[in-house]
């Protein structure tokens, strides 16, 4: 299972990982870095501000950044994880799917969680208004904040440490552990249930990128999970998404 994931060897894509995750951190708990962007761009509410940095740093500094060095050095896509999975059913994908989407819905229902989340409020509730917007919204969600966190925590952080050949359960463990407890440390601060859930996920996302050679299927269940919970912030444009629909 092991021996034929793809194994990534660029010093340089796992120090430009490291340091872009630390950057981004940073950026997070600065709330010098949100007033210096809110000043330069102008207009803007904070809340906005701060919603459109958290994409931009995660796009850039988890995503863009070590995708660039992985080609500069020479590397492959595939070396990370972007590539096609392997040894999984596209039946038991979606079911994984299904039940990531029906977690994030329930959980939605936990008033820590619904009170910190989304993300940018009460900006957000204001410009939210269109079908169309609920659609960009979740792509974007997909691409620019999903995608560079698998990038960088189930491709960079965890493929340099898949052993070459067949390996125990401990060595598996030991490979996927790092990534989650890394993944797990950047929600301190977030509500309580949810860091509670962040390092089994981690692991379990983890033991799915190395069974698969592949970050997709743990993108899809990761962005099921997020978007769906914003179920109770969207459901209140669902009337009018589901008029449009009909009509």
């Amino acid at each position: 299972m092991i021996g034929r994931s793809p194994r990534l060897d660029s010093p340089a894509v796992v120090l430009t990982a490291a340091i872009g995750l630390t950057l981004y951190a940073l950026i997070l708990a600065s709330p010098q870095v949100v007033s210096l962007a809110q000043r330069i761009i102008g207009g803007a509410q904070e809340s906005i501000t701060a919603y459109g940095l958290r994409f931009a740093a995660s796009a850039v500094l988890l995503g863009l950044a070590p995708v660039v060095v992985l080609r500069a050095s020479g590397a492959r896509s595939s070396d990370i994880g972007l590539r096609k999975a392997r040894r999984i059913r596209p039946t038991l994908l979606l079911f994984a799917c299904v039940i990531a989407v029906s977690v994030g819905v329930l959980s939605s229902r936990n008033t820590e969680l619904a009170t910190f989340y989304p993300f940018g409020r009460p900006g957000i509730l204001e410009i939210a208004r269109s079908p169309l917007w609920i659609f960009g919204h979740s792509l974007s969600y997909l691409v620019f904040y999903y995608l560079p966190w698998e990038i960088t925590f189930r491709g960079v952080l965890l493929f340099p440490l898949i052993p070459r050949r067949g390996a125990g359960a401990s060595g598996v463990l030991l490979a996927v552990t790092p990534q989650a407890i890394a993944s797990t440390l950047l929600h301190i601060g977030h509500p309580s249930m949810e860091i509670a859930a962040a390092l089994p996920f981690g692991l379990a996302l983890g033991l799915l990128a190395v069974r698969t050679g592949s970050i997709l299927p743990g993108l899809l269940i990761h962005a099921g999970v997020g978007i769906a919970h914003g179920y109770v912030f969207l459901k209140k444009l669902l009337p009018n998404f589901l008029c449009i629909c009909i009509s």
